[in-house]
C-alpha cells in the first residue's frame, strides 16, 4: 500500500476514535443546549475520506486545491475545502451517489460553525447522514478492499454509529388520541464493514447494501419533512437514545472474544467432563455480564411486560417453582431477544441461548445436587456413608461434590440416563436405587415407581437436548443466529415448552 494512502487512512482511524469517544459523552448527555462540537469533529475524518477517494481517482489534495496527480495544472474542485468540493464543481462526479448526503452534512457543519448553538434534532439528521456516507466510503473504497482485514476492523472497531440507534416520538398536534409513532433511524455501518471483511464485497452485496443507504437516506429527507412541521408547530418530537443496542453488540463482540478462547481451551480437553467444565464456566461468564448490563440497560416496563408473558406460558404454578435467578435469566433472555431483532443478522445470538440454559441448569442443580445431598447426608449421615451415594455427586477423593461444580451435562448421569463406562454392575443399581428412593420422596411422592423412571427420562433427554442443540454451540464462533434463538425458546418456553413440562412433573 502506498505512503500517501496509509497516511490517508490513519487519519481517517484517528479521527472516527476522537469522535466515538466525544460521542460517548454526547449520548449520554442528551439535555445540552449545544450539539456542534461533536459535529464539526465529525466532519474531519469525512473529508479524510473524500481526499482518499479523490486519490484513488486520480486526484491529491494539498491543503487547498485538488489537482491531477498526472497533469498540476487539471484542478478539481475550489478553494471550498474538501467537503465543499465534494459537493460542488468538478470534483462533485464522484460523489454523485452521496451528493444529497454531502450536502446535507456541509450544511448542517455551517450552521455549527457559525450559528450560537445546534439542537439535538441537528445532530441527529447530522448523524443519519453521517452514518450513510461513511456506510458509502467503505464500499467504495478502492484502499479498503485491497487493505488487510485487520486494517479494516482497526479503523471500524466497533462498526460504531454516530446516530446510537435515536428513536424520535412524533405525535401529530391533530392526533385527538396523541398516538405517538415511532420513527427510527439505524446504521448500516456493521453490514458495511462485514462486506469488506467477510463477503469480499461482491457486487451483490454492493448493490444490496446500496439499496439500504438509499432507504435510510429516504427516512433522512422524510425526517427533514417532519422536523419542517416540527417547526411550524404541528408535530411534537421528543427524542430517545437506545442505549440498550449499544450494550447488546458490545456484549456479542465480547463473548466473541470468550469464544475464541474457549475453543482453544476446549481443543486441548481431553474429557467431555472436562470439556464440559470449561463450557460451564464460560456460560456463567456471560449470563453474569448479560443480566447486569442488559437490566441496567432496561427499563422497569419492558422487563416487567416479559416476566408476565413468560407467566402466562408457563403457569403460575411452574412458575413461582422456578428459582428468582432463574426468572431472571428467562426475562432477560426473552428481553436480550426482541432487542437483538431489530439491530442486524450479524448479531451472535449465543447469549440469549446461553441465559435460557443457566435457567435449566440452576433448576436441576438446585434438585438433584443441592437438595440430594442435602437428603443424602441427613439419610447416611456421616463420612463412613459417602459409599452410599450415587457415584456422579462423589469428586475424585470420594467426597461429595459442590453445587457449583453441578453441571447441565451431568443431568444425565445423575438421572441415570447416561452412564459412564468405568461403574460395576453394583453402581450402576445404587446410583438408580438411590435416585428412585430420593426422587420419590422428595420431589415425586406418592407417584408410581414406572412413572417416576418416565418422567425422569423425559427430563434427562429433555436436557441433553438443549445442552447438545443450544448450550454447546454458544461456545464456539460460528454464530448462533436468530432462528437458533427462536427454535430454543420453542422447545423450552413457547411451543414444546420443556421447561414446564420439568417443573410441572416435580413437587417443588
Amino acid at each position: 500500500m502506498e505512503t500517501k494512502e496509509s497516511s490517508l487512512l490513519e487519519r481517517i482511524r484517528n479521527g472516527l476514535n476522537s469522535l466515538w469517544s466525544a460521542l460517548d459523552y454526547y449520548n449520554s448527555n442528551n439535555q445540552l443546549d449545544d450539539y456542534s462540537a461533536p459535529i464539526i469533529q465529525a466532519v474531519k475524518p469525512v473529508e479524510s475520506m473524500i481526499i482518499l477517494l479523490a486519490y484513488e481517482n486520480g486526484y491529491d489534495y494539498d491543503g487547498v486545491f485538488f489537482s491531477s496527480k498526472n497533469d498540476a495544472s487539471q484542478y478539481r474542485g475550489g478553494a471550498a475545502g474538501p467537503l465543499g468540493a465534494a459537493c460542488h464543481g468538478e470534483l462533485s462526479y464522484m460523489f454523485g451517489d452521496v451528493a444529497p448526503i454531502l450536502h446535507r452534512i456541509r450544511k448542517t457543519r455551517n450552521h455549527a460553525v457559525h450559528m450560537p448553538s445546534t439542537s439535538y434534532e441537528d445532530l441527529v439528521l447530522f448523524s443519519a447522514a453521517f452514518d450513510s456516507f461513511v456506510s458509502w466510503f467503505i464500499l467504495k473504497s478502492s484502499t479498503l478492499r485491497s487493505a488487510d482485514a485487520s486494517v479494516v476492523s482497526s479503523m471500524f472497531s466497533s462498526a460504531k454509529s454516530m446516530n446510537n440507534r435515536i428513536a424520535l416520538q412524533i405525535t401529530e398536534s391533530s392526533n385527538t388520541n396523541n398516538e405517538a409513532i415511532e420513527f427510527r433511524l439505524s446504521s448500516s455501518i456493521p453490514d458495511a464493514k462485514r462486506t469488506i471483511i467477510e463477503i469480499n464485497n461482491t457486487s451483490e452485496d454492493n448493490s444490496r447494501l446500496l439499496e439500504a443507504i438509499s432507504a435510510q437516506n429516504e427516512k433522512i429527507d422524510k425526517l427533514c419533512e417532519l422536523q419542517e412541521k416540527n417547526n411550524k408547530g404541528l408535530l411534537r418530537i421528543e427524542i430517545k437514545v437506545d442505549q440498550i443496542a449499544d450494550t447488546l453488540e458490545d456484549l456479542s463482540r465480547r463473548i466473541e472474544g470468550y469464544q475464541s478462547l474457549i475453543e482453544r481451551q476446549i481443543d486441548l480437553a481431553v474429557t467431555e467432563s472436562e470439556i464440559d467444565r470449561i463450557i460451564n464456566a464460560y456460560a456463567d461468564e456471560c449470563t453474569t455480564r448479560i443480566v447486569r448490563e442488559v437490566n441496567s440497560a432496561s427499563s422497569s416496563k419492558t422487563y416487567e411486560a416479559e416476566k408476565e408473558k413468560l407467566i402466562h406460558s408457563l403457569g403460575d404454578s411452574a412458575w413461582n417453582k422456578l428459582d428468582p435467578s432463574s426468572q431472571n435469566f428467562l426475562i432477560t433472555a426473552k428481553v436480550t431477544f426482541n432487542h437483538l431483532i431489530t439491530i442486524n443478522n450479524s448479531i451472535d445470538y449465543s447469549g440469549v441461548c446461553l441465559l435460557v440454559t443457566k435457567a435449566i441448569e440452576v433448576e436441576m442443580s438446585n434438585r438433584f445436587c443441592r437438595d440430594y445431598l442435602t437428603y443424602l447426608k441427613a439419610t447416611y449421615p456421616g463420612k463412613a456413608n459417602y459409599c452410599e451415594y450415587p457415584t456422579m455427586l462423589l469428586n475424585k477423593y470420594e467426597k461429595p461434590i459442590r453445587p457449583k461444580d453441578f453441571t447441565l451435562g451431568s443431568v444425565a448421569y445423575v438421572l441415570c440416563y447416561n452412564i459412564s463406562e468405568d461403574l460395576s454392575e453394583d453402581q450402576i443399581n445404587k446410583n438408580h436405587d438411590r435416585l428412585i428412593e430420593f426422587v420419590s420422596k422428595k420431589l415425586m411422592a406418592g407417584i408410581d415407581i414406572k412413572i417416576i423412571e418416565q418422567r425422569l427420562e423425559m427430563i434427562a433427554q429433555g436436557v441433553e437436548d438443549v445442552r447438545r442443540d443450544y448450550r454447546n454451540p454458544s461456545a464456539h464462533t460460528n454464530k448462533l443466529q436468530s432462528i437458533n434463538a427462536k427454535q430454543c425458546f420453542d422447545l423450552v418456553l413457547d411451543v414444546e415448552k420443556l421447561l414446564k413440562a420439568i417443573l410441572d412433573a416435580l413437587d417443588y
